[in-house]
């Protein structure tokens, strides 16, 4: 760990996040083949939300979620999590019926539906919350 470790911005803050993986398109795509070896690697993604939104800093929530899609034209959504979000299965779910409802126009086959792909860092154990935590907002 580099000496000056306390003055570098930390990648899970949803600032440092955004825009570090927004304004690179290239290092997005090798995370998504980070996490995803056993699939064939991405060779780019085209990031289709980069800028933050002034109203997502000032709002009561900051949601700075990356909405991608690569070549083949599958869509991800890399959401980074630091604190423990009560129902987080039910939201994981809801952002990928949302990718999936917003791809098809009036009169569209459901056929011509593309992959959607959640991808949730989180900097918490999902799996051994307490009823309490599990219960949070």
């Amino acid at each position: 760990m580099p000496e000056n470790a306390a003055e570098l911005l930390d990648p899970k803050n949803d600032y440092v996040f955004k825009r570090l993986f927004g304004e690179h398109p290239a290092l997005l795509a090798s995370l998504i083949n980070d996490l995803r070896p056993e699939e064939p690697a991405l060779l780019a993604v085209d990031v289709l939300n980069p800028g933050i939104n002034a109203a997502e800093l000032r709002g009561k929530y900051i949601i700075l979620d990356l909405l991608a899609r690569d070549e083949r034209g599958h869509d991800y959504n890399i959401e980074m999590q630091v604190r423990r979000s009560g129902h987080w299965h039910q939201r994981a779910l809801y952002y990928l019926a949302r990718m999936l409802s917003q791809q098809l126009a009036q009169g569209e086959g459901y056929s011509e539906l593309r992959s959607a792909v959640g991808i949730h860092l989180l900097d918490f154990d999902l799996f051994t919350a307490t009823a309490e935590q599990r219960e949070q907002a």
